[in-house]
């Protein structure tokens, strides 16, 4: 194995940084919901934004001159830059060696879908629509709804991953 290939740049480090800069914007804007509703989470989330990728645990070897980062403090707030770097990681991770084994086989897409924004009350019938605006996309590919005059089939639909982020 190639060592230099485990290498981390200082740039990773400048970009992160970068994103703990815009931590801080966050925390803000927590610190306003806490004054403005006085629950005490938002306060324990503007704590975690601005110590989000403060320290490392690291076992270092003299000998070798080898730091080895063993753990990072992460706030996991669903708006950090970071975290959310992480989470995309460790999804490239996770699925990355099971779409390389599809990848002779079949022709990988990937798509997005959104919606607009929705508040409150409204977001119950939301996640609903996009459930049954899925299992409506599965039957279309699969084959087992169709469109007059087009087949679906033609493109060899093997599965689907799904993920609705919070």
């Amino acid at each position: 194995m190639d060592i230099k290939a485990l290498q981390i740049e200082r740039k990773y480090f400048a970009d992160m940084r970068e994103k703990i800069r815009h931590n801080g914007d966050l925390a803000v804007f927590y610190d306003h919901l806490l004054e403005e509703t006085g629950t005490r989470a938002y306060d324990n989330r503007s704590h975690a934004l601005r110590a989000c990728c403060k320290w490392f645990g690291v076992d270092y070897y003299a000998l070798q001159q080898v730091k080895d980062i063993r753990q990072v403090n992460l706030c996991k707030d669903k708006f950090c830059y970071n975290c959310q770097s992480v989470l995309a990681a460790r999804r490239y991770i996770k699925y990355s060696p099971i779409l390389d084994a599809l990848y002779d086989d079949y022709a990988i897409c990937h798509m997005v879908v959104t919606i607009p924004n929705v508040y409150g009350d409204e977001l119950p019938p939301a996640l609903d629509k996009m459930h049954k605006g899925f299992k409506w996309l599965l039957g279309y590919m699969s084959g087992h709804v169709g469109i007059r005059g087009f087949d679906f089939e033609q493109y060899g639909y093997a599965g689907a991953l799904r993920a609705l982020w919070k």
